[in-house]
């Protein structure tokens, strides 16, 4: 028994450490903030980045929905560049304040925080863009008060905290934000009159939003329907494609910009494991990336990624327990996708970076700062 006992202690010890040592492990006590070996690999035509998120869009998410619909394989799937570790810092599965604030900032933070950690404000590159001359838009198919939005955009200790994401955002000199509409604007009632007070002009609908384009600094909150590809119809309205094609056309200059978009249902959905609808998302999402792939200029980066995924979604062809589709109704913490059109990392221990690296990526093909590239 003692020898049994004995064999058992040592079969966890050796599962312990492989899995201590496991691909995209940290060195012990490395500030979060220091940048990780890959090698940035980019024109140097390249001044404007596009990171899309698909927010709870895990591998499978993609490969189902390419199944779902029977189409042909995407070509930024021929394009992955490295896997992506997501936890958060005081947890190994994430959610999407956390996730943001890493990719928008450089630092790992805790579970819920927004573009800021144990009370301290980190600054994120939609601040460093605005001070180095670009302009930036965060726009998502989710309220503007929602995590990954502000993660990009305001400073909050809480994701729940709507009004101080709001009274942050009002702040922010971000030129382009679009999200969904809501009754109350975050529950803070004077929001629109603090963003007009900031120099923003203030769209509702589509309309006003075009007829708008012009304007200095833009926010708008509208009545977007869910994927025109959704089993339920939908209403007309703009969809991610029209969101995006509307942002680069308002945000290209000559300095540059950076543009974060999110599409935020395929989480949403796997939430509440409504799978037809989550692959709508996803399918909308595909769609966008294509007309991206066939218009995209040399001088323009795009990052495709993914905060978490969500609800375990097994491959084609396979079930869960019970014959489910999906494992769970909850984050993951297996790692997501990074795909990138004109730009390629070098050096990639594993093939795998952590989420924070996605910060060195945009401000390396910002030009912001020194960072290790090379210049193909």
């Amino acid at each position: 028994m003692k020898f049994f006992k004995k064999l058992i202690c040592i079969t966890l010890c050796i599962a312990l450490c492989a899995f201590t040592f496991s691909a995209c492990k940290e060195e012990e006590n490395k500030p979060d903030n220091t940048p990780t070996e890959p090698t940035i690999v980019f024109d140097s035509q390249v001044k404007n980045v596009i990171l899309f998120i698909g927010d709870g869009m895990g591998y499978n998410h993609v490969e189902q929905s390419i199944h779902y619909f029977n189409l042909d394989r995407p070509a930024f799937l021929n394009d992955e560049i490295a896997s992506v570790s997501t936890r958060a810092k005081n947890a190994l599965t994430t959610d999407s304040a956390a996730a943001a604030t890493a990719m928008a900032t450089g630092n790992r933070v805790d579970r819920t925080e927004i573009g800021m950690h144990k009370g301290e404000i980190l600054e994120n590159i939609s601040e460093i863009a605005k001070r180095a001359g670009k302009k930036v838009g965060v726009v998502t198919t989710d309220l503007l008060s929602g995590a990954t939005p502000a993660g990009f955009s305001a400073h909050a200790s809480d994701r729940d905290e709507t009004m101080q994401i709001a009274l942050s955002q009002t702040t922010s000199n971000v030129d382009l934000l679009i999200g969904r509409a809501s009754e109350d604007f975050y529950y803070y009632n004077n929001a629109r009159e603090d963003f007009e007070a900031q120099g923003y002009t203030f769209a509702v609908d589509e309309d006003q939003l075009i007829q708008n384009k012009n304007a200095q600094k833009l926010i708008a909150t509208l009545d977007m329907p869910y994927s025109t590809y959704s089993p339920e119809p939908q209403p007309e309205g703009m969809q991610i494609c029209d969101l995006l094609q509307f942002s680069i056309d308002y945000l290209t200059n000559d300095n540059g910009y950076f543009l974060m978009i999110e599409s935020a249902y395929i989480d949403k959905f796997s939430h509440d494991n409504e799978y037809e609808k989550a692959m709508a998302e996803v399918r909308s999402m595909i769609d966008a990336i294509d007309y991206l792939y066939a218009n995209m200029p040399a001088d323009t980066a795009l990052l495709i990624t993914a905060d978490h995924e969500t609800g375990g979604l097994v491959e084609p062809g396979k079930t869960a327990v019970g014959g489910k589709l999906y494992a769970s109704r909850s984050h993951t913490g297996v790692n997501v996708g990074l795909w990138g059109k004109n730009v390629k990392l070098q050096n990639v221990t594993n093939g795998c970076v952590e989420n924070y690296f996605i910060f060195d990526i945009c401000i390396t093909l910002l030009n912001i700062e020194n960072y290790k590239t090379i210049l193909a």
